[in-house]
């Protein structure tokens, strides 16, 4: 039997500037204008692993006890011949790179913004298939989609960690896709990510492309491009330097300027104390379409984390 927990608190400055006109000014890389402060207890989480029969059937909850309690995931796990396994329960859906960051335009976005839809905010219930022969590994997860929908969602994720690589320790590379279609439309999601490092650098990078076609849309696609990629430099063994780039265009078209494309840039330092607890400092500005003064923004933001 295993136990965690884990806790996250974070404090944040947002600054927007206001143009002669009243209106939120975009394409700033810095404000100085206080709008509002955030004190928030970001999480506080609790986990607990069974292994009923070692390596052949395994249990699994993680629960939220703040800032609302929520069960999380609550699944079983049962290990077949030939590296595959069958899951069943509550779970976080597969697809692309499962940053922690949740506000992330690969993942669940911030106040509206481009996403994904997936993140740690976002759980269902599922029925999950994996095949895991070594460094190949295919995940295929049949969902419970929209509520109050006869459709189902299907997900999927095939990846590839290549260790030894010259120059470079690992090469991570993968796809994902996933439909879903709540009533009276579709979305399709599909997606490429990879990883690597050379020396005390590591990379992460994914790009997505969403279609949308709902009452909204009258019918038709609407389509999104999403692209998120970091750099993380190891200065020591305690201290961590973040470099983080998101992009996203509302129509897909990326040959064409218009006003419906937004960016976010992260630049923040992360110490680990100690092996119980870890701290964050984010300097991050976002553009974004006029119409959103919210997408609009700079953040100044402080997290500590702290779990065992």
């Amino acid at each position: 039997m295993a136990i965690g927990a884990n806790l996250r608190a974070s404090a944040a400055a947002i600054f927007q500037e206001l143009g002669a006109d009243g209106t939120v000014k975009n394409n700033t890389a810095f404000r100085g204008r206080l709008d509002h402060t955030d004190l928030e207890l970001t999480d506080a989480l609790g986990y607990l692993e069974v292994r009923l029969i070692p390596d052949l059937l395994t249990f699994y909850v993680d629960q939220r006890i703040s800032p609302q309690t929520d069960n999380r995931e609550a699944w079983g796990l049962l290990r077949l011949p030939r590296h595959l396994y069958l899951k069943g329960g509550r779970m976080f859906l597969p697809y692309g790179l499962q940053l922690q960051d949740n506000t992330a335009f690969i993942r669940g976005g911030r106040n509206g913004s481009a996403n994904t839809g997936f993140s740690f905010e976002q759980q269902q219930a599922a029925f999950e298939v994996g095949w895991e022969p070594g460094p190949l590994a295919a995940v295929l997860a049949v969902s419970e989609g929209a509520a109050g929908d006869r459709d189902l969602q299907v997900t999927g994720t095939v990846f590839s960690l290549f260790t030894d690589v010259p120059l470079l320790h690992n090469a991570l590379l993968g796809g994902s896709a996933s439909r879903v279609g709540p009533a009276g439309g579709e979305t399709l999601l599909f997606g490429f990510f990879c990883g690597t490092n050379l020396g005390p650098v590591t990379y992460l990078g994914e790009v997505d492309f969403r279609t949308d076609a709902d009452d909204r849309t009258a019918g038709e696609r609407r389509s999104r491009f999403i692209h998120y990629s970091e750099a993380n430099y190891l200065l020591s063994n305690w201290l961590n330097i973040k470099l983080a780039f998101d992009y996203a265009d509302d129509d897909g078209d990326l040959g064409r300027r218009a006003d419906d494309s937004e960016n976010r840039v992260s630049v923040g330092l992360e110490p680990f104390w100690s092996r119980f607890l870890q701290t964050r400092f984010v300097y991050r500005v976002s553009n974004g379409v006029r119409s959103n003064p919210s997408h609009n923004q700079d953040l100044w933001i402080a997290e500590a984390h702290v779990f065992f």
